[in-house]
């Protein structure tokens, strides 16, 4: 179902000058979100800046420091896990190690809140399965054990399972990580597809800023603590911000290109920049 546009105008999850941390060290102060349905946004920071925390405290994994999540309106961690599985699915970085399960059965975890009390699995809920794998491209996988599977094709398994869930929500930490090109792109266009064609919302985090700027409308972009900028990323992500935001001296970030110029004094400079299905290197003298 295509997205119209009193549904745009429909805010999912908020947040209300969000603190997030452990015991009692804050990691970053002062988050203000509105994510309205099917939009796509994405966090991107360098390593240990607290988007991971940002997204277990969205997640309803860790509780707030200060301030307040809420999901349709409802305060997050007021939600029975059922009714909260039912609306937002999670894909974290933690590896799974099930040993000998096949893709179809890590998959169909996704429809627990769907299950009565004796987990009983239904005619629908294999049915809602197959969809999902079809939705991923991963259904001919379906028979194979989930350990044997790439790092991609893990990634994509996992991404079934949380649509089987059915969630109006699904938040995601580094998605791409450890994927080559091919199932880096594949993942994105998938997610992509799920915010325009079911109105899904869709939150990540990121290290790849030209997937940043292809996929998403909106860039939540932490440091230090804070957040130093929020909004499109085409309109937020200049040479001076990236510099920033991640301690960048030894090279220029290009908006066209999606990525950045290398800067060898006393030579040529290398340009290295990365487009959608590539890596391009080339020397410029």
């Amino acid at each position: 179902m295509l997205k119209g546009k009193d549904d745009l105008m429909m805010g999912v999850l908020q947040t209300k000058e969000l603190a997030v941390g452990y015991g009692s060290r804050t990691v970053v102060d002062g988050v203000n979100l509105e994510a309205l349905k099917g939009q796509f946004i994405c966090l991107l920071g360098p390593n240990g800046s607290g988007k991971s925390t940002i997204l277990r405290c969205l997640a309803g994994l860790l509780s707030p420091l200060k301030g307040s999540v809420y999901l349709k309106g409802d305060v997050l961690y007021r939600l029975e896990p059922k009714d909260l599985s039912r609306i937002m699915a999670v894909v974290l970085t933690e590896r799974l190690s099930p040993g000998l399960v096949t893709v179809f059965d890590i998959a169909a975890m996704g429809r627990y809140p769907y299950t009565n009390f004796f987990g009983h699995f239904s005619e629908e809920d294999t049915q809602k399965t197959w969809e999902a794998l079809h939705l991923v491209n991963a259904h001919e996988l379906a028979d194979r054990y989930f350990s044997e599977l790439s790092d991609g094709e893990k990634q994509k398994v996992l991404l079934a399972r949380a649509l089987v869930q059915e969630p109006e929500v699904i938040v995601l930490d580094e998605p791409t990580t450890h994927l080559d090109v091919k199932h880096r792109v594949e993942v994105m266009e998938i997610l992509r597809q799920l915010t325009k064609e079911k109105g899904i919302t869709v939150i990540l985090s990121l290290h790849e800023i030209d997937l940043a700027l292809k996929s998403c409308e909106t860039a939540l972009l932490v440091k230090n603590g804070k957040i130093l900028a929020y909004g499109p990323p085409e309109a937020i992500l200049d040479e001076e911000m990236v510099a920033d935001l991640y301690d960048i001296e030894s090279a220029h970030f290009s908006l066209s290109l999606g990525g950045m110029e290398l800067i060898n004094s006393g030579g040529p400079r290398s340009m290295c920049w990365v487009v959608p299905a590539a890596v391009l290197l080339s020397t410029v003298f």
